[in-house]
């Protein structure tokens, strides 16, 4: 993750853009699981087709999308009660 941040932050100034390292961490955060989840379901699809229910993958992927969401945005918070 630090080679990408450091990537990306040579990308905004090459572009004369400022960077906000905190905000590309949460879109960083937010959109990794779903790209995952993807490659897995694919690799599936490969391997053996028909492994996995239509219905299981649409219903991770709506989880995946809303946890990404929240992770981004910060809709939901789980404050520790100590």
């Amino acid at each position: 993750m630090k080679l990408n941040i450091k990537a990306a932050r040579q990308r905004s100034q090459r572009r004369g853009l400022t960077f906000n390292e905190e905000k590309y961490i949460k879109r960083y955060k937010a959109t990794l699981p779903i790209l995952l989840w993807y490659i897995i379901v694919i690799l599936f699809a490969k391997i053996s087709p028909g492994f996995i229910p239509e219905i299981v993958i649409l219903l991770i992927f709506l989880i995946l999308t809303i946890k990404g969401l929240n992770d981004y945005f910060g809709w939901v918070k789980i404050k520790n009660t100590d």
